[in-house]
């Protein structure tokens, strides 16, 4: 049953006429080939693991970067944000949002937390390439010498437990010190953060700004038509009330006393403080086809200086019996109609007797003009 099973992922995935081909070399199309149909009638339950590997290795080299940089990545943002569900390690794996929160920590006392953070995590990924204990144990030190100890200058005062438990785990028997030396106080310093820095943030003007970004980008987000990707039928655009509930979501699950007049600026606000000279800049950007209907007369103004529309208006008003509105119009137009009908047509009549003497003086002034020479 599983070897079934196998065949048919191979025949619908790697195969030479597969129907959804990935493009597998020949060498691991032989190697899965072979692990299916082993000699001794065995089978290998990861006889995928290479195609597997292969794949992933596609993924993250030819369609990672640009995801990351994509509009779908940038609505998951914002979807995660007005779930109200947004946490101190969101903030930390996602870098344009950890600029953000830098940003903010500026202006705060905890901005040493957030530079101890990134250091342990640093030195963490580090650590395996260093091959010198002598050079692993002096990057320890660094960090430990700037926040922990008794002479530290920019001391955490984190616990004396703490600080002890760091000093055993740099000062390891084999000279070397242990990845995790700085785990605790890592996660002891993550844990400040979200509970007296995080709710602060998501009402500050460099979270208001950080999404700003992001409704931005998907709403500049011009796609070009892709042949190899699939149609798609729905709209990537964001609904501007999106901003307000994105923010307010996450305001109200981390503080749900919070009310509406506490909370930032929402997007036309921002737009309207952040850019208040934005008119003339997107005066100067009307698209060609719009500037050529624009020329377009729809209407025109005669001899009388009266209004004439050059199409039929009657057709765009629906006889609708449900609309109560259309319905009281119609009949204040009936007894009205007429009345309204013969003062048009007496204004007529006497703009033109008007006009008629205007042009008559002009007239005889041009005569007489004329008999002069």
């Amino acid at each position: 049953m599983i070897k079934n099973d196998a065949i048919r992922i191979y025949l619908k995935y790697i195969s030479e006429d597969a129907s959804c081909s990935i493009n597998i070399t020949d060498h691991l199309r032989k190697v899965v080939l072979e692990r299916i149909n082993a000699k001794n009638g065995s089978f290998d339950p990861c006889c995928f693991s290479e195609a597997q590997s292969f794949v992933f290795n596609v993924m993250e080299s030819r369609y990672f970067k640009e995801f990351e940089s994509s509009t779908y990545y940038a609505k998951h943002r914002i979807d995660v944000i007005s779930s109200g569900a947004l946490t101190i390690k969101d903030i930390m794996l996602c870098q344009p949002l950890l600029c953000a929160f830098v940003e903010y920590m500026e202006n705060e006392d905890g901005g040493k937390l957030v530079e101890f953070i990134i250091s342990a995590e640093s030195f963490a990924k580090q650590l395996p390439l260093t091959q010198s204990n002598e050079q692993a144990v002096e990057d320890a030190m660094i960090i430990y010498n700037r926040y922990f100890s008794m002479q530290a200058t920019e001391p955490l005062k984190f616990d004396s437990k703490t600080r002890i438990q760091i000093e055993s785990d740099i000062c390891l028997g084999n000279g070397r010190p242990a990845s995790s030396c700085f785990e605790t106080a890592r996660l002891m310093a993550l844990r400040i953060l979200e509970q007296n820095y995080l709710k602060r943030f998501s009402a500050s003007p460099a979270f208001v700004k950080y999404l700003q970004k992001l409704m931005a980008q998907i709403e500049n987000n011009v796609e070009l038509p892709d042949p190899n990707m699939r149609k798609r039928t729905f709209d990537t655009s964001i609904p501007s009330s999106l901003f307000d509930k994105a923010i307010y979501r996450n305001l109200t699950h981390l503080d749900p006393s919070l009310s509406p007049a506490l909370l930032p600026l929402n997007r036309e606000e921002y737009e309207a403080v952040s850019q208040p000279d934005c008119s003339n800049s997107y005066g100067t950007s009307i698209p060609r086809i719009g500037r050529s209907r624009a020329s377009i007369s729809l209407a025109t103004v005669d001899d009388m200086g009266r209004y004439r529309p050059m199409y039929d208006n009657s057709y765009s008003i629906s006889e609708n019996k449900g609309n109560t509105r259309r319905r009281l119009k119609s009949k204040i137009d009936k007894y009205l109609h007429y009345s309204v009908k013969k003062e048009a047509e007496v204004a007529d009549q006497v703009a033109q007797l008007i006009v008629a003497d205007v042009h008559n003086m002009v007239s005889a002034g041009s005569s007489l003009r004329l008999s002069d020479f």
